[in-house]
């Protein structure tokens, strides 16, 4: 005879997990019991946060259309200025064919130099401003320089400098 769920009164036998049916394992996991059958509400807020937008809530208090315009450029609204999507580093890639993004610092510089960056060349923000890509406020530099960069600016913070600051300064 076929195992049935350990919850009284259900009698399905697909057992998913800790003797219980794919229903009420997924009521347990996702709500710690599993007979209820309330929703619970997952933001504090379940319509978009921008104005004049009553969708629900998707992620970052946003729609997913807002979401979605967020990723791309940074801010929940249409731009004609940005055409990327910002990564979780805070850097903008810029999609320059099928399949590929690149940075837009780097494309930047290779745009007003006329010639492309080689791999050894770094790209530094010199107010640390990773949006801001203006390129008065681009330099290029070896990795040895950034890292060298990047340890002083830590040093006058008052943070720990991070560890590959540190090993690329040894070497």
């Amino acid at each position: 005879m076929p195992k049935t769920c350990k919850v009284p009164s259900c009698l399905r036998t697909d057992i998913q997990g800790w003797g219980m049916c794919q229903k009420h394992y997924y009521r347990w996991y996702r709500h710690g019991n599993p007979k209820t059958t309330q929703r619970v509400a997952r933001h504090k807020n379940p319509t978009c946060s921008m104005d004049g937008c009553d969708n629900p809530t998707h992620a970052r208090t946003l729609c997913m259309n807002h979401y979605a315009l967020w990723r791309r450029n940074g801010a929940p609204v249409r731009t004609k200025v940005f055409r990327g999507i910002m990564f979780d580093h805070g850097y903008r890639r810029i999609w320059v064919a099928k399949h590929t993004y690149r940075s837009e610092q780097r494309l930047v510089v290779e745009q007003e130099l006329g010639r492309p960056l080689r791999p050894d060349e770094h790209v530094h923000h010199k107010d640390g401003d990773k949006l801001n890509n203006a390129y008065e406020n681009l330099q290029i530099v070896t990795p040895r320089q950034h890292a060298k960069l990047h340890y002083e600016q830590a040093i006058k913070a008052g943070k720990t400098p991070a560890l590959r600051c540190r090993t690329a300064l040894k070497q």
